[in-house]
């Protein structure tokens, strides 16, 4: 008897190392999409609406070291898990780094980074859309111009966040 005693305590010590290693790490998402507006949003200096066009269909998420976990989710369970548990993007919006392909024509492309923390997505899968709040961060309200920026080839990078497995399974 007290063998399987030290079995499952054993087991029980894993199982919670397994949780604590997840739920100490950080994890970063990175989001893609063919193309983006950023439009100034009227009488708000700084605030912008984000609009991503045909975006896929699921987010890339990886950990920190020492940790380096990696995977995939869909981008409805991402915006699902948006709001919910005590780490919530909707309780501390991510910090992101918005890139893309600012097109001047064919031999005229121009890549742009803004750095701005987003809030309220609104998803709709049927139309492959995703419309966030943006907000420039620091002083980068200095580089976003004050007119709508069309991007084309754009890469979100989403700062920390909760666990994906966590959350979602």
């Amino acid at each position: 008897m007290l063998k399987y005693v030290k079995y499952l305590s054993l087991i029980l010590m894993l199982i919670s190392f397994s949780a604590f290693a997840s739920e100490s790490a950080s994890y970063f998402y990175v989001q893609a999409s063919e193309s983006a507006t950023l439009q100034p949003v009227a009488n708000k200096t700084g605030v912008y609406t984000l609009t991503l066009k045909k975006v896929q269909p699921y987010i890339h998420y990886m950990s920190d070291r020492p940790n380096r976990m990696t995977g995939l989710m869909s981008t409805d369970k991402f915006y699902n898990a948006w709001y919910k548990g005590h780490n919530s993007f909707a309780k501390d919006a991510p910090n992101v780094s918005l890139s893309g392909m600012k097109l001047h024509g064919v031999y005229n492309q121009k890549l742009v980074t803004f750095v701005i923390a987003l809030t309220n997505p609104t998803y709709n899968p049927k139309k492959e859309e995703i419309t966030y709040e943006a907000k420039a961060l620091g002083n980068e309200g200095d580089f976003i111009p004050n007119k709508p920026v069309t991007l084309q080839h754009v890469v979100l990078f989403l700062d920390s966040g909760w666990c994906p497995s966590c959350c979602c399974g």
